[in-house]
């Protein structure tokens, strides 16, 4: 009787040991640009046993300018514009009144990261292998000056 239950302990622990752990990362910032214009971004990190599944920023400008803000978004759809013919990989910018709101979707699971680093070899700091560490984009974040917490998933 005894090595039944060391035997049913044994097997609880390997199979809650092996279970994926999924987990959702929120890091935010806020930046003051200049004295009319403000940043916000918040970074939404879905990911399971430690890498990153999908990834979703949102970046929100917003100035009494709207020609700073015509600047800002010529600018984004510049550097975005690599960025467009990537399966899972979607950027879309949309102005309304005082603010530009730029939102980006990558579904790390999917993604050709090869092609990520093709287009900008920068992105082979956070791609190991074909995945994104969660904690090497919490490290970066953190290192932006945001601050991310846990949140349930």
């Amino acid at each position: 009787m005894k090595k039944i239950v060391v035997v049913f302990i044994m097997g609880v622990v390997l199979l809650t040991g092996c279970s994926e752990k999924q987990g959702k990362l929120v890091c935010k910032k806020e930046q003051d640009i200049n004295a009319n214009t403000k940043l916000e971004s918040v970074y939404t990190v879905d990911y399971k046993n430690g890498y990153v599944t999908k990834l979703d920023t949102v970046e929100t400008i917003t100035s009494e300018e709207e020609s700073v803000l015509n600047t800002y978004k010529e600018n984004l759809e510049k550097i975005y514009s690599a960025y467009n013919n990537i399966k899972y990989y979607e950027n879309k910018i949309k102005m309304e009144k005082n603010k530009l709101i730029s939102t980006t979707k990558v579904d790390y699971e999917h993604i050709d990261t090869d092609k990520l680093i093709e287009i900008d070899e920068n992105n082979k700091v956070a791609i190991e292998n074909g995945k994104v560490k969660v904690s090497v984009l919490k490290e970066a974040y953190e290192g932006l000056n945001a601050t991310c917490e846990e949140k349930s998933k």
